[in-house]
């Protein structure tokens, strides 16, 4: 029998399969805890979308009420599997003193935090409860190391891929230029930047309504579900990526992962370092430098399908061979273990 892993989080994470499934691979007995379960409206989306038209008081109200027996259920949950370890995806509605409590009772904390600094309050409150926090961003590592937590460590994300996965033989291509991200006004006006220089090379794009605001509405498909989304990216010719313009961030979304790992060309933005320290820039992936250089690239890779065909081959057996769930979750216990 291997160790018990009690897994707490949201069922709209994306995160939430192939943690599941790749930990039972690794021979982990794994039980899973809601972190919305027994909330007066349990999907995340929802509850956001009510709190957001009452009166603040009434909010903070019925969070708090709502918390407390959350936390309380999942105190009761950890007594009745009684895992080796609490691995927590993000947590937000997880209280540290919570925890702390578990982490007293002798089971190894971990959380998984997916945010970027633009979240860093919430790294800077839950961090320190946790034995093992673990972030994709070697910059937030800095900052966290900066303020004393000493429990930081560095993991990227990965693709939902299996070890035995082969290279699709053909594609069934629908699209020249695909994106798939949401359009926030300030954080990500970059995205509108980049791609507005591709109007008139077959652009197809997918994400939240705020792009119905922009210049490029016209190339709106709508909003994808995490199902669908693997189909968009295999049946695209070119997949761009464009990340929050953070200068100090280096760790990479979860985009180049997903692309790679469907088996098809990356054209990545040239913001944050592990781009170039997780990939061959190049061979695996191509970066462009600015949004001349991004058309530039775009138009060449559109027009030579053989090398094209050639660096997504690459990028896939690259994130086949290294950056996988498999991969992820034998690092991280790899380190808590040691």
């Amino acid at each position: 029998m291997g160790s018990r892993i009690l897994l707490v989080g949201s069922k709209q994470s994306i995160f939430l399969k192939p943690s599941l499934q790749y930990l039972a691979q690794l021979g982990y007995q794994v039980d899973f805890f809601d972190e919305w379960q027994g909330l007066f409206l349990s999907n995340e989306n929802y509850l956001m979308k009510f709190l957001k038209v009452v009166s603040p008081s009434l909010r903070n109200k019925l969070l708090q009420q709502n918390q407390k027996r959350l936390n309380r259920s999942l105190e009761n949950k950890v007594k009745e599997f009684e895992p080796d370890y609490l691995l927590v995806l993000k947590g937000k509605n997880i209280h540290p003193q919570t925890v702390a409590k578990i982490s007293q009772s002798g089971v190894k904390t971990i959380n998984w935090f997916p945010d970027a600094t633009t979240n860093w309050r919430s790294i800077e409150t839950l961090g320190p409860a946790y034995d093992f926090f673990f972030t994709y961003d070697p910059y937030i590592l800095k900052m966290m190391r900066e303020i004393g937590m000493s429990n930081g460590h560095y993991l990227p994300f990965a693709a939902d891929l299996e070890k035995d996965a082969v290279f699709p033989s053909q594609h069934d291509y629908q699209y020249d230029i695909a994106f798939i991200g949401s359009y926030e006004p300030g954080l990500y006006d970059a995205r509108v930047e980049y791609l507005s220089r591709l109007k008139d090379l077959a652009l197809h794009i997918w994400g939240n309504k705020n792009w119905l605001n922009t210049p490029l509405a016209k190339f709106y498909h709508g909003r994808p579900k995490d199902e669908e989304m693997p189909n968009i990216y295999r049946q695209s010719k070119i997949v761009i990526n464009i990340d929050q313009q953070i200068p100090e961030e280096e760790g990479i979304n979860l985009r180049p992962f997903e692309v790679t790992g469907a088996g098809t060309f990356l054209l990545n933005d040239p913001i944050k370092a592990d781009i170039r320290r997780l990939f061959n820039d190049g061979q695996e992936v191509v970066v462009f430098k600015d949004a001349a250089d991004l058309r530039s690239k775009v138009e060449y890779y559109l027009a030579h399908n053989v090398e094209r065909e050639r660096i997504a081959r690459a990028g896939f057996e690259r994130t086949k061979k290294e950056h996988t769930y498999l991969d992820r979750f034998s690092q991280m216990f790899n380190i808590v273990k040691s």
